[in-house]
């Protein structure tokens, strides 16, 4: 299914109900998008692990307690990569054939994912940037629940005109944005936002002083453009850098080709992914930073915000 098939379809509330399996592809991580597909849902989710659910937990899949339904996020670890043919395969096979009680939500990064083909009980969508006015009108529509003002459409026109492309999590936040900017604040902020993604050296070296641990460079950029974006970014940021450098390691520790390192390696720092920078850091340490990460957006989500949502992950990374 295409990204703008897919928020016509999720117009009718009984789309959801029609499908017990849903795929979405993207090239990228996209955790912002990914999270505003779980709330429209409105259903509890658990996050499982695809070997441990397919394997020694296959149980949870088939029992229920008075006939419930649950929804599972299905997450590829290690071993069970796109680029695994073998491994991927033998797992996937079991996700297209499922029909048991339960809701299975499945998210695959990587381009390689595009051939895979499904039954048509199955729902696939492809994510894509969103390139036009229309696809974005899409997104909008899709998350704040009604058409954007014709100031917006305007504002919006300008931003891809400029910027050429968003970021399926950038059209995100532009779309949540745009939900609480007023009419009379919308022209500066037009001007913030595209001026906002002019900056983007200065992210990619706020990275960098990141992964290489280099604390006083990186708290001297940090204090010019952090009030430059808003929290919501800066979430959607260092998950993405966070989410690559873990996937980097993983593809490291198993001898993993020069094209899929190259892949993977994009936004980090190069003496971090070819000078053995990575070796600083264990996936195990990933994995903390990005559950700081998660409270931090958790206490955000819950009404919480200021300067010094991010400490704790910067505390941890720099000690």
């Amino acid at each position: 299914m295409e990204f703008d098939n897919f928020f016509t379809s999720v117009q009718d509330a009984s789309w959801w109900k029609q499908h017990k399996t849903f795929i979405f592809q993207s090239a990228e991580p996209v955790p912002m998008f990914a999270n505003m597909v779980l709330k429209k849902m409105a259903l509890p989710v658990t996050v499982a692990d695809a070997v441990h659910l397919f394997t020694t937990g296959s149980d949870q899949l088939w029992q229920s307690m008075l006939g419930q339904s649950s929804t599972f996020w299905v997450t590829l670890s290690q071993g069970t990569t796109v680029t695994d043919k073998k491994n991927f395969k033998k797992i996937f096979e079991v996700i297209k054939s499922y029909k048991g009680p339960h809701r299975l939500v499945v998210w695959i990064n990587g381009k390689d994912a595009v051939d895979i083909k499904v039954d048509a009980h199955i729902a696939q969508v492809t994510l894509e940037d969103i390139a036009t006015v229309a696809h974005f009108g899409f997104l909008a529509e899709f998350i704040n629940g009604s058409k954007m003002t014709s100031g917006q459409l305007s504002c919006v026109e300008s931003i891809v005109r400029t910027m050429r492309q968003l970021s399926i999590d950038q059209a995100v936040i532009l779309a949540q944005t745009l939900g609480v900017v007023s009419a009379a604040q919308l022209a500066n902020f037009q001007a913030q936002f595209i001026a906002d993604h002019a900056q983007e050296g200065n992210l990619f070296e706020l990275g960098d002083h990141f992964f290489l641990k280099d604390e006083k460079k990186f708290f001297v950029l940090w204090d010019k453009v952090c009030d430059n974006y808003s929290e919501h970014y800066w979430i959607a940021f260092w998950s993405s850098k966070l989410w690559r450098a873990y996937c980097l390691i993983l593809a490291m520790q198993n001898n993993a080709s020069a094209e899929k390192l190259k892949k993977l390696s994009f936004g980090l720092p190069y003496k971090f992914v070819w000078k053995k920078g990575w070796q600083v850091y264990s996936c195990d340490q990933l994995v903390q930073l990005y559950s700081l990460l998660y409270q931090a957006d958790c206490r955000l989500k819950l009404g919480g915000s200021d300067a010094h949502i991010l400490d704790w992950l910067f505390f941890k990374n720099f000690s």
